[in-house]
């Protein structure tokens, strides 16, 4: 009776969703009896691919950049702690999206463009939530004032379904989906923290596995994959339990410590290179520039330690990094201007009596910092001599 109950709420849902198709993720803690088809495509909206890809043709320093806004219950705030925590919390969230965009391949980057209360309160399923969200005219007014591509809902709770979020499957490129670019993702703490990955994956027009998906979605291939490799499962953010998360989406030409992440039928990164553009331009900037990045490493031999430099669209009229020799205070003094070519460099430092952290910067762009540590010098053991007579 609970199971038909579920499918008459989702049939509710159908009547009103006119251009996308409800999609939930799972929480892996939980019974796998409870897979539903949860990607249904409303009747009467044949889906629609794209003819051809996003006009905005990206220049080797841009990439797509997707907005967006994320709202709170009440619940959310008191079951983390403080605002503060929240806005830590969403740090993660949008970390773990742009580090499986990268993965993947794919020239996008998701930004949180701002935190508000959300004006609808928290429901006993995902779904009906989801349709107020989106039918909300508060919320409506927040994404025009943020110029938000995606809403996102944070609620304290799991759905009657057992499920950690819900989002609207995009199935057509047309005027009316930017009307449907939300989702909802549980904090609760069986939740997993790339639930908000794979909800998104949704509103960009990503699927779940062979099996889990809804087989109308707009390309064929858009499905996540699951791997098996001596009976232990690898799987793609969008693909459902069993198995092991790692932040890639499918493609036939990704792999991960050499197990395959898709096939011709499992590429969610091929039509997600189709639909990124679009979604990026719903509200404001669709484009912006690829954020320069200074990464530093640090290796030991017995009396020095060398520093590995690696940089990242640094501006072309910035070819030099200054290494900084940092203070307990928080302080730091320059030792010297480096020249960089092309986007390496090597430092060879003397090690010393006491450990020193070290960084390196050009501009506006620094590098977290490494640590050189001390020089060891080993006591000789005191001899001593027996003497006998």
């Amino acid at each position: 009776m609970r199971y038909t109950k579920f499918f008459i709420v989702f049939s509710s849902l159908i009547l009103f969703s006119c251009q996308f198709a409800l999609a939930e993720g799972p929480a892996d803690l939980l019974t796998q009896d409870l897979l539903f088809k949860d990607a249904l495509r409303p009747p009467g909206v044949i889906p629609a691919p794209p003819k051809e890809k996003p006009a905005t043709i990206l220049s080797e320093n841009e990439q797509y950049q997707i907005e967006v806004l994320f709202l709170y219950s009440p619940e959310v705030e008191e079951l983390v702690g403080s605002t503060a925590n929240l806005e830590a919390r969403i740090v993660e969230f949008v970390d773990i999206a742009n580090e499986t965009f990268e993965n993947s391949g794919l020239q996008v980057r998701v930004k949180s463009v701002g935190l508000e209360p959300s004006p609808v309160s928290e429901q006993d399923d995902a779904p009906a939530e989801l349709a107020l969200i989106a039918q909300n005219e508060t919320v409506k007014a927040l994404r025009e004032q943020y110029s938000a591509d995606i809403v996102s809902s944070l609620v304290s709770h799991t759905s009657k379904g057992l499920h950690c979020g819900n989002g609207y499957l995009l199935v057509a490129l047309d005027d009316n989906a930017q009307n449907w670019g939300q989702n909802v993702v549980s904090l609760h703490s069986v939740c997993e923290k790339w639930v908000f990955t794979h909800e998104l994956g949704h509103n960009l027009g990503a699927d779940h596995d062979e099996g889990n998906h809804d087989p109308s979605t707009m390309f064929s291939y858009a499905r996540g994959y699951r791997a098996s490799v001596f009976g232990s499962y690898t799987r793609t953010v969008m693909a459902f339990a069993p198995g092991t998360v790692v932040h890639y989406f499918s493609s036939p030409n990704l792999s991960h410590e050499d197990i395959p992440l898709g096939t011709e039928n499992a590429d969610n990164t091929r039509a997600l290179e189709q639909t990124i553009g679009f979604v990026a331009a719903y509200r404001g900037d669709s484009t912006a520039p690829i954020e320069p990045t200074l990464a530093l490493q640090v290796s030991h031999t017995k009396r020095t330690c060398t520093l590995q430099v690696t940089a990242n669209n640094l501006p072309e009229n910035s070819p030099s990094v200054e290494l900084r020799l940092h203070r307990k205070s928080g302080s730091f003094r320059v030792l010297k201007e480096l020249q960089i070519s092309g986007d390496s460099l090597q430092i060879r430092l003397k090690r010393s009596k006491k450990s020193k952290s070290y960084s390196v910067a050009s501009g506006d762009t620094a590098s977290e910092q490494v640590v050189c540590k001390k020089i060891s010098f080993k006591k000789r053991a005191a001899q001593s001599r027996l003497i006998t007579k």
